[in-house]
């Protein structure tokens, strides 16, 4: 897409773009995959390699609903894939002694190629969205259009929670999955209770949460790539600067080094869709200056939570939508991105 704008490439030059050979088995690997995926048109011994129309829907998309519907129609294109998300659909994933035995007895996967099988099917359904994480628990929510549908239509997937999905928690309110679910980053130096806390709520509220630990890989002069890794799939971050451990040294040069590190890309990568969690007793000077700022109330975390929300509103991350309910009806909401 990059080196010819989405037209279709011959083979040699292709390679070349992606800095090897049309002999490597590297590159025979990435176009085999490729078209699996139903993303290309063309293989190692064919002259050109266009992409297909589900290939530019997922390197170009038009919004992040077009992005999101291809990635998971790409993720369901392999038999055994959609097979397994399909036999599992409304219900978590088993442990992994389990689900390879599934995948041998019930999808005839191979026995050698079992546990790579199943470690491509969960990485592509927490990438595309299919598999949602609850607490410990993988969960895969797929629906009969995300299955049929044809890879040259545009909708969105649909995201409502099964009927055998756990409903979300703790709200006094009816909150309902939506079909653009906002994807948001969060930064932190230690994955304490007070984080742990945060993230489950926000992701009870309809959000999917990536997170990283900005502290553990020592000093560094740029973010980890799985770091950025994550951001990039992100439209909106969150950086808990400070969490109250008696343990973490607040004026430390690496972890202040690291937080401006963080900012930077995050305004880089979002804009200003960036929130800054920080207790007032540890706020850093100047720290905060054109950020959107949340106050961290180790003893009131809802409240923090709330903050959190309303901040991500403000900066345009998310689009809280209020439905007039039936006289039956309790009142609802909804989250969504907000374009």
């Amino acid at each position: 897409q990059d080196a010819n704008s989405g037209l279709p490439m011959a083979r040699e030059l292709l390679a070349s773009a992606l800095g090897t050979t049309a002999s490597s088995s590297s590159f025979r690997m990435k176009l085999t995959s490729s078209a699996k995926y139903n993303l290309i048109i063309g293989g190692y011994n064919d002259e050109n390699i266009s992409l297909t129309t589900l290939g530019q829907q997922c390197v170009v998309p038009q919004d992040s609903i077009e992005a999101r519907g291809s990635l998971v129609r790409a993720s369901i294109q392999p038999d055994k894939f959609r097979d397994f998300y399909r036999l599992l659909n409304g219900k978590r994933i088993p442990e992994e002694v389990y689900a390879r035995n599934m995948l041998i007895r019930e999808l005839s996967v191979h026995p050698d190629l079992a546990s790579e099988c199943l470690r491509t099917i969960i990485a592509n359904g927490l990438f595309s969205g299919i598999i949602k994480r609850d607490n410990q628990q993988l969960i895969i929510e797929l629906v009969d259009r995300d299955i049929t549908e044809n890879p040259s239509d545009s909708h969105s997937p649909n995201f409502s929670k099964s009927k055998n999905s756990n409903p979300p928690r703790h709200d006094p309110v009816e909150l309902h999955r939506i079909e653009s679910v906002p994807r948001v980053f969060i930064g932190f130096f230690n994955r304490s209770g007070i984080v742990d806390h945060v993230v489950d709520r926000l992701e009870s509220l309809g959000l999917e949460i990536l997170g990283g630990d900005l502290g553990a890989e020592g000093p560094s002069l740029s973010l980890s790539a799985n770091v950025m890794k994550a951001m990039q799939a992100c439209n909106s971050g969150i950086l808990v600067a400070s969490d109250m451990d008696p343990d973490l040294d607040t004026r430390d040069v690496e972890r202040e080094r690291k937080i401006w590190l963080f900012l930077g890309a995050a305004t880089f990568q979002f804009g200003k869709k960036v929130v800054l969690v920080e207790s007032s007793s540890e706020r850093s000077s100047g720290l905060a200056t054109g950020l959107r700022l949340v106050d961290l109330e180790p003893e009131n975390l809802d409240e923090t939570t709330l903050g959190i929300l309303a901040a991500l509103v403000d900066v345009g991350a998310i689009k809280l939508v209020a439905r007039v309910a039936q006289p039956s009806q309790e009142s609802s909401a909804r989250i969504e991105d907000n374009h």
